[in-house]
């Protein structure tokens, strides 16, 4: 018998896993992040966002090295207030990000697809396939996401294959980097992805773990997010910066002659990482509402969280407005991926041994 348990995974399928969640990103973000850069600014920006990634996992990487186990359960060993409110607030965030995962899901087929349908509706859909993914568990969506994956580099390799007659190196504009966008590019990358507390929240469920495996998941993304980038800039130039979906215009201007139009298919592949990335955040935040009250069983959990969710996507625009903004400015993410985990290497409680059996379910 091993001593890995049934519900954890392979380094490979978390790296997959977590390349789909921040291409849900591309796909919906690129206009909002590349308004202000210029091309070259814009794709330096990449690795550069890259490398302050991987320096905010330091901290959860030290904290295991000396403390062992996980993050939730290092918080729990300062102290029940300490953590109960860190836990509280990781849920939070978990049940907020899949709300907006689900928000953007609605809001991109309403607006491209089925525009005079409602909105409400793809919201509740979307979230109880989600939640049913979640219930069954990491290992099952994993699983389904290592399909998902190998379809996704299918589709991009095609994509960027249509659009090489498209490609003109003039529409990088100019060969300047401009220092002061450059950085704001670069601390938006860093401040927007929200995945690295994801990652930090699945990584105890992985066999074998390792630092690898962060600096394989952080280089494989800004890899194919460079050249997906590299591609839409150089093939839609200063249109790109007009469209709410940039990805989605170049889809719809490459064409291949056996499959026609791509858009098609970057739709398909969009709603499989949206769902992904749901089941994904909802699952982690089962997994903090559980360490808070360990006798609520997974589909209740998972039912519980959803709900929170669809409540979140469906509140007053102001309040998503706010919430968004505190999201974009990196605080919350800064605080709970860095900050907490330093903060809690401080007390001599946190670097106990690991107690398997007394760990709550996840």
């Amino acid at each position: 018998m091993t001593g890995s348990r049934p519900r954890d995974i392979s380094p490979a399928q978390l790296v997959m896993l977590l390349l789909l969640c921040r291409l849900f990103v591309l796909f919906t973000d690129t206009s909002r992040s590349e308004n202000n850069l210029s091309g070259p600014a814009a794709l330096a920006a990449v690795p550069l966002a890259a490398a302050g990634a991987l320096l905010m996992l330091l901290p959860f990487f030290l904290l295991r090295r000396k403390a062992g186990g996980d993050m939730l359960t290092a918080f729990w060993r300062v102290g029940r207030p300490f953590g109960a409110a860190l836990t509280a607030a990781c849920g939070l965030f978990c049940v907020y990000m899949a709300a907006s995962t689900a928000g953007h899901f609605s809001f991109f087929l309403v607006s491209t697809v089925y525009q005079n349908a409602k909105q409400w509706v793809f919201v509740l859909l979307f979230l109880l396939a989600a939640a049913y993914a979640a219930a069954l568990g990491l290992e099952a969506f994993s699983r389904a996401g290592g399909f998902f994956f190998a379809v996704a580099m299918a589709a991009g390799a095609l994509l960027l294959f249509a659009l090489l007659p498209e490609v003109d190196l003039a529409n990088l504009a100019s060969p300047f980097l401009e220092p002061g966008a450059l950085a704001a590019g670069t601390l938006r990358g860093v401040a927007g992805n929200a995945d690295i507390l994801l990652f930090l929240l699945l990584f105890p469920r992985v066999r074998g773990g390792s630092g690898k495996t962060g600096f394989w998941w952080v280089a494989l993304t800004a890899a194919v997010w460079w050249v997906l980038c590299f591609f839409v800039l150089t093939a839609l130039g200063d249109y790109a910066g007009t469209r709410l979906f940039p990805l989605q215009a170049a889809a719809a201007v490459a064409n291949l002659s056996v499959f026609g139009r791509m858009d098609l298919v970057h739709i398909a592949v969009w709603i499989f990482t949206a769902f992904l990335r749901a089941a994904a955040w909802l699952y982690c935040g089962c997994t903090c509402l559980r360490r808070l009250f360990p006798k609520v069983r997974m589909g209740a959990a998972s039912a519980l969280c959803a709900l929170a969710a669809g409540i979140a996507a469906a509140a007053a625009a102001p309040l998503w407005e706010a919430a968004g903004s505190a999201l974009e400015s990196g605080v919350p993410l800064l605080l709970l991926a860095v900050a907490a985990p330093l903060v809690t290497l401080c007390f001599p409680r946190a670097k106990s041994p690991v107690e398997d059996g007394k760990e709550a379910a996840q």
